[in-house]
């Protein structure tokens, strides 16, 4: 039986809150918000649920590229859809790797 190790760091966090009319949500076809540091994470957050193991680094880029046209294709309205959206990528991923291991 192995003993829980201590956090390391145990200091509060501060999260800084921009004013929503200062968004811009230029990414806001990738994610739905007019926030883009959401838009950012969810994009992140989709392609890192590919599995990159097997692939050089040309087809790595053409994943993670496609991941994020798909995210576009889908045209998330808001963030809900754009939760839904990513999900619904990383789904279809894991279930074409799936598919394709013997």
């Amino acid at each position: 039986m192995s003993a829980k190790k201590p956090a390391n760091d145990t200091k509060p966090t501060t999260v800084v809150v921009h004013k929503p009319e200062e968004w811009k949500g230029e990414l806001k076809s990738i994610g739905g918000s007019k926030s883009d540091e959401w838009n950012n994470l969810l994009a992140n957050q989709a392609m890192q649920a590919l599995w990159l193991k097997n692939s050089d680094v040309g087809t790595r880029d053409k994943q993670r590229s496609a991941t994020i046209a798909a995210l576009i294709g889908i045209a998330p309205k808001d963030e809900l859809e754009g939760m839904m959206a990513a999900q619904l990528v990383a789904a279809h991923n894991a279930a074409m790797e799936c598919y394709r291991r013997p």
